[in-house]
């Protein structure tokens, strides 16, 4: 599975925190632990904004350590069977997402949507995690701030007759290949589409 820098630096950040624990397993705890310790992006917002100590999520971490793990790829070491079933739940929000490389929004909301580490947060740090870390973001310039750039630049113009016989040499492999009739069928069915 696919993964964005930043996933993949959180997971780094959560074997760390593997290691300081001793835990055996990287655990949902150490996941959450790497978001916060992630300063780019939202997650640097995230971390600011935060009441949730990373040394209660390590306390939860050693006392939740479990038995039984798998190496899935990604992963530097060992996972519990939580956060499996975690990081199953973000591959299937980035599945209805409709996209194609998990992200540090899926990690996130799936590690919320877990028990015991939406109670760890509580209801108000839980929803304003889910608000920075999570949600979509509006990637459109406020019009009071934007201003136009001082020169336009435009590299597109109008034919001249200088241009006929460059013209003329690019279309006739088009012709050649797909002959006349063929190019007029596909012309009139672009037609078609936009009236």
């Amino acid at each position: 599975m696919r993964m964005t820098d930043r996933l993949k630096r959180i997971i780094r950040l959560a074997e760390g925190e593997r290691l300081g624990t001793g835990c055996r397993f990287i655990q949902p705890e150490h996941l959450l632990a790497g978001c916060l310790l992630e300063r780019t992006g939202a997650f640097a917002e995230l971390a600011n904004k935060c009441r949730l100590d990373i040394s209660t999520l390590r306390s939860a971490a050693i006392k939740n350590s479990e038995e039984g793990g798998s190496l899935p790829a990604g992963f530097p070491a060992e996972i519990s069977e939580e956060t499996k079933v975690v990081m199953e739940a973000a591959a299937g929000y980035m599945k209805r997402y409709g996209q194609m490389i998990l992200n540090e929004g899926h990690l996130l909301k799936a590690l919320l949507s877990c028990d015991s580490l939406a109670e760890l947060a509580g209801k108000e740090d839980k929803q304003q995690m889910l608000a920075i870390g999570a949600a979509a973001r509006d990637l459109a310039v406020h019009l009071a701030s934007y201003s136009p750039p001082d020169k336009l630049f435009s590299t597109v113009r109008k034919a001249g007759k200088k241009d006929r016989e460059m013209l003329a040499a690019l279309q006739k492999p088009i012709f050649r290949l797909n002959g006349p009739k063929r190019l007029k069928l596909e012309w009139s069915r672009r037609n078609r589409r936009s009236t």
